[in-house]
């Protein structure tokens, strides 16, 4: 079954959102370390990491003078359709986002001092990369920002619908801007893409999936 058999549903009329551009910043409550960006053909952003969020108050010793790092940012730009992926810890960006001019010196007195006293030396990679530039159709611009919708949310733990029980961290903040509404999504041109990047035939669209499921299991 080809995808030109699949039903086509409408489009949005490609009206955009109030914000035309929003940043955020990748990470979460439990210093989990990589997000992976499945939109941006599995892109790697580096979560926060806050001594804060450790886990005992022997970990926060043994990382006393540590700063808190900040995850890597990605600015979307809906006027310029495309997406920025950089690392605010880089001397580039430090000034604009509010890294303090201290940071590398205090991150590098740490590092010091951790290694002579041969406790936890690093327990995130800090190596500022060089900024990356996604160009975006409008397929590309609409699937991000409705993963990037996602990823803000804070949900309830696998397995349970109990809301009081314990619940996954959101895998993001806005640090400038506002995210679009899924109503200002669904009016963007383009259709949410099923799986981007994927190496298999699967429809290409998220809204075909269905159709397409129900002829693999329909007898020839």
């Amino acid at each position: 079954m080809t995808e030109q058999q699949l039903e086509e549903p409408k489009r949005g009329p490609g009206r955009p959102p109030k914000t035309s551009a929003v940043t955020v910043e990748f990470g979460t409550k439990k210093n989990n370390g990589w997000v992976v960006v499945r939109s941006l053909g599995r892109a790697e952003a580096r979560g926060s990491w806050k001594v804060s969020n450790t886990l005992t108050n022997a970990d926060a010793r043994n990382l006393a003078g540590m700063p808190d790092i900040p995850g890597s940012y990605l600015t979307v730009d809906m006027d310029k359709s495309n997406a920025v992926m950089f690392d605010p810890t880089h001397p580039d960006h430090c000034k604009k986002w509010g890294v303090s001019k201290d940071f590398w010196k205090k991150f590098n007195d740490y590092k010091l001092a951790a290694s002579r006293r041969g406790g936890i030396v690093v327990p995130v990679t800090v190596n500022p990369r060089d900024d990356e530039v996604f160009p975006l159709v409008p397929d590309d611009l609409k699937t991000l920002l409705l993963e990037l919708i996602r990823m803000a949310e804070v949900r309830p733990m696998g397995g349970t619908e109990n809301k009081d029980e314990r619940t996954e961290s959101a895998m993001l903040t806005v640090v400038r801007g506002t995210l679009p509404t899924i109503t200002e999504i669904e009016e963007l041109a383009g259709r949410e893409l099923l799986d981007p990047g994927a190496d298999y035939y699967r429809p290409r669209y998220k809204d075909q999936f269905d159709d397409w499921m129900q002829k693999k299991a329909s007898p020839v």
